[in-house]
């Protein structure tokens, strides 16, 4: 088994949520969203979303395809 290798900017729980803030909220001039994954948590209703929560369904293929 190969191991996980985290980086180490990682470690750090600032630079970590400063990482992830970005990442979910910078805009491009136009508006939308910089990264195009930040779009995916609320695809097919948000993976926690009661009626898809701890299951796979044809949304995660989707996400897989296009990551």
């Amino acid at each position: 088994m190969i191991g996980l290798q985290i980086p180490e900017i990682y470690w750090d729980d600032e630079n970590a949520v400063s990482l992830l803030v970005e990442y979910f909220t910078r805009r491009r001039s136009s508006g939308d969203l910089f990264y195009s994954g930040a779009h995916f948590e609320r695809l097919g209703g948000g993976g926690d979303a009661e009626h898809v929560a701890d299951r796979f369904d044809s949304n995660d293929l989707l996400l897989r395809l296009n990551s």
